[in-house]
């Protein structure tokens, strides 16, 4: 053995065990090291009885490298025994563990230097570092390494464990270097088998007082189909409940007054590790009896454990906990009923795989705020708290770039279904199915609510829309970085709000360039119309954007209150102009406040639209959105202005989807108050009668359906033939197992037709009357 170099900084450790195809490029990215003094380091290979050509070629290497140091573990018992071998030869002050099939990327060793450099003063114990796949590395390391727990590394000690013990950090060693006092100090070493990084790295983590994150790719690590992270037998499953049942231990042990404090955490984490195991069986077997093996091995396994898995709440609720769950039900049974509780448990778990919980706006939207970019505005109430809005990226913390969005997305998908709490907990728009993976920026939907700059202040508005507020980015050379990135070459809708879109320098310039380089999306401008647009008019003209306005009042007096300014007469003017240009593009809108729900109001506006003839308009309905609930006085006012304007002539009338979601249960409860009170009004034919509608089809398989089909008294009579959609992907599968049509299903299919839609509302209409279908088939009454 060649001799030992004099106290190196570095020791990288190399378990090899038949890695004939891969030590050499592994040996040689860690002798390649560049930007570091090579007295700084060494290299230690370890070879657990290869029965391959492994050793010849170590051999070879060190005529190579003459300073490399070769090793070998008296029988084949795992790369832990094999590390074990390695941390007791080293000499370095920091250990790196290097898997045979891996490579460091060049600088690594540079970079950890200098960042230790940074810290004499106050060493960490060990620190932290990203990686990312070989294959991705070839020519340029991506800008994202693929390591998720950066910040819990970081974070207080007691959180770093029990975030550990939710099993929401990795549980690798190979990306972290580790300071050999403190494995030294506390006698720390790994066990025989696989998986024994998990409690090993556990106790570091435990014992170290110090842990700092480079989040820099250092580690290039190679995918191989034989690999122990890329196959599972028992052994496996035996691994990794071993390290888990370890780690309770290792706590009862040293800290037994912290064990009933972490406990609940480590089972919950037991409900990810039994998860997990299960992924990997779906996704390493072939056969389902090869599964069911697996399945009741792994049953069997968890049967002999201390303590079973737990839930963060009363029932399962997170990915892995609905999994589990469903793992324990199924395998709850008798013998006689286990070959078919298996069958059930496969099929459920290969249609579970791919789902997440998540939503639309998560996966697909985006929102430029003056100083965050949010991924929602969808608000609700959790125990009388308004929530919603929420942030991704806030321009004090981070540069607003794609990368930088698709980061913070990635990272609030993975807290959600993590069980992390999260400023979606509670939100009613979250759905548990197959996403997709989140491996690109591809927006859907954008809103430009970029600064809050506005020339009325209406009661019901906020600071964020009201505060004066100027971007505090380039908001234009972000949306260039987002065309020319094509991460807008699939939007569909981009909407212009916050303050007032019109008033702003750059809205001309940016409507006109987003108009030319996503033809595609529908631009929807929310005005108050006050200032007229040019630039607006033209472009509905050309059926480039929609524009929807709020008057919210019937009167002048009530306009003045509500919306700060005296300009009633402006923003029915400026509407006149858009409506002569394409009335079919112009929504106008209503938001119920406590100010302007009277009946005067209401029949007062009915006459505004018909004297200043925006019949053919589309009309919205709403409520002010700090509001939880509406009243039942409130409601019967909403039902009878959606009557009077359907009387006036208006074609497309319909409540927004936050409104629909606050009537569910005024509208459930009063039911029968209503139509009494619509009837006094002689307003009752305004309700969709389900006895005129016993068969309909619905236009429409997403939320909005959803909502009707189970929230609304119609529905409990009327039943559904099929439901139309435009989604490609929709189409031909089933929604309440009824199937999935393309709109051209209706050519055929006699049968009323109900739009389920709010916003999108106007635009269902249109292409309903595109397919030259009787508009007598539409319901257009309300349905409660």
């Amino acid at each position: 053995m060649t001799s030992r170099p004099m106290n190196p900084t570095f020791s990288i450790v190399i378990p090899a065990y038949n890695a004939a195809t891969t030590i050499a490029d592994c040996v040689s990215s860690a002798f390649g090291q560049k930007g570091l003094c090579r007295d700084l380091w060494e290299v230690i290979v370890v070879d657990d009885c290869s029965s391959d050509e492994t050793d010849q070629i170590l051999s070879t290497l060190r005529t190579q490298h003459p300073a490399l140091r070769l090793s070998r573990t008296p029988s084949n018992s795992g790369p832990g025994i094999a590390r074990n071998v390695g941390i007791a030869l080293a000499n370095g002050d920091w250990l790196i563990f290097l898997d045979s099939d891996d490579r460091l990327v060049p600088t690594a060793l540079s970079e950890l230097y200098d960042h230790l450099q940074t810290r004499l003063a106050d060493p960490p114990d060990a620190i932290g570092f990203n990686w990312c796949f070989s294959s991705t590395a070839n020519v340029d390391l991506p800008a994202k390494g693929l390591r998720r727990d950066g910040e819990s590394v970081t974070t207080t000690h007691d959180e770093m464990l029990r975030r550990f013990l939710r099993l929401q950090m990795d549980g690798s060693v190979i990306y972290t270097a580790i300071h050999r006092d403190l494995l030294t100090e506390h006698k720390l070493c790994f066990a025989s088998g696989y998986h024994e990084d998990v409690d090993f790295i556990f106790k570091v983590y435990w014992f170290a007082k110090h842990i700092d994150f480079v989040d820099r790719i250092l580690y290039l690590k190679q995918q191989r189909p034989d690999s122990i992270v890329s196959t599972i037998t028992v052994r496996h499953l035996e691994g990794f409940l071993r390290a888990w049942t370890e780690v309770g231990a290792f706590i009862a042990s040293v800290a037994p007054e912290c064990w009933p404090i972490l406990q609940p955490d480590w089972q919950r984490g037991l409900t990810s590790v039994v998860a997990t195991r299960l992924r990997e069986i779906v996704r390493h077997t072939s056969s389902q009896v090869e599964a069911a093996a697996l399945y009741t091995a792994l049953c069997q396994l968890l049967n002999r454990l201390p303590a079973r898995p737990i839930y963060s709440g009363a029932q399962p609720r997170t990915k892995y906990e609905l999994i589990c769950g469903q793992f324990l039900e199924l395998m709850n049974v008798s013998e006689t009923e286990r070959a078919q509780a298996i069958k059930q448990l496969d099929q459920y778990l290969r249609e579970t795989m791919n789902k997440t919980w998540s939503c639309t706006d998560l996966h697909h939207s985006i929102f430029l705020a003056p100083d965050q970019v949010r991924t929602c505005c969808k608000r609700f109430f959790v125990d009388g708290n308004i929530k919603g809005d929420v942030p991704l990226l806030d321009i004090a913390k981070s540069t607003f770039t794609s990368a930088n969005i698709l980061s913070a997305k990635r990272h609030l998908h993975d807290q959600i279904n993590k069980g992390e709490a999260t400023l979606c907990d509670g939100c009613p728009f979250m759905e548990f199915k197959d996403w997709g993976p989140l491996d690109r920026l591809d927006i859907y939907y954008m809103s430009m609510e970029y600064h809050s700059v506005c020339n009325l202040k209406c009661t019901y508005c906020s600071e964020t829309y009201y505060g004066g507020s100027q971007p505090q980015y380039d908001v234009v050379a972000l949306v260039k970085e987002l065309l020319e990135g094509k991460v807008l070459e699939n939007c569909k809708t981009i909407v212009w709000g916050g303050g007032e879109p019109v008033v702003d320098k750059n809205f001309t310039p940016l409507i006109e360039m987003l108009s030319e380089r996503a033809p595609q999306a529908d631009q929807r401008v929310l005005t108050n119309a006050v200032k007229h647009s040019k630039t607006v008019e033209k472009l509905l003209a050309a059926g480039r954007v929609t524009v929807t306005t709020s008057i919210d009042a019937g009167t002048k007096k009530t306009f003045d209150l509500v919306r700060g300014k005296s300009k009633l007469n402006n923003v029915l003017t400026t509407l006149k102009k858009y409506a002569a240009a394409a009335p079919e593009r112009v929504t106008v809108k209503y938001i119920f406040t406590a100010d302007n729900h009277d009946l005067e109001d209401v029949r007062g506006y009915a006459d505004l639209i018909v004297e200043y003839k925006l019949e053919d308009c589309s009309f919205q309905i709403s409520s002010n959105f700090k509001e939880e609930t509406v009243s039942a006085e409130v409601a019967l006012d909403m039902i009878v202005m959606y009557g009077l304007l359907s009387r006036a002539g208006a074609q497309v009338v319909f409540f927004d989807d936050l409104l629909r979601h606050r009537l569910s249960d005024i509208l459930a409860q009063n039911e029968h108050s209503i139509r009494d009170q619509l009837k006094a009004l002689a307003l009752e034919d305004i309700l969709a009668n389900p006895v005129d509608y016993p068969t309909v089809a619905v236009w429409g398989a997403g939320w909005q359906a959803r909502y009707m089909l189970e929230r609304t008294a119609f529905f409990k009579q009327s039943k559904v033939a099929f439901f139309v959609d435009q989604t490609p992907s929709k189409v031909g599968t089933t929604y309440f197992d009824r199937p999935v049509c393309a709109p051209e299903a209706l050519i055929k299919a006699d049968v009323p037709v109900v739009i389920a839609a709010a916003q999108s509302f106007p635009a269902i209409y249109k292409n309903f009357q595109n397919l030259g279908i009787s508009s007598q088939r539409l319901i257009r009454k309300l349905i409660l």
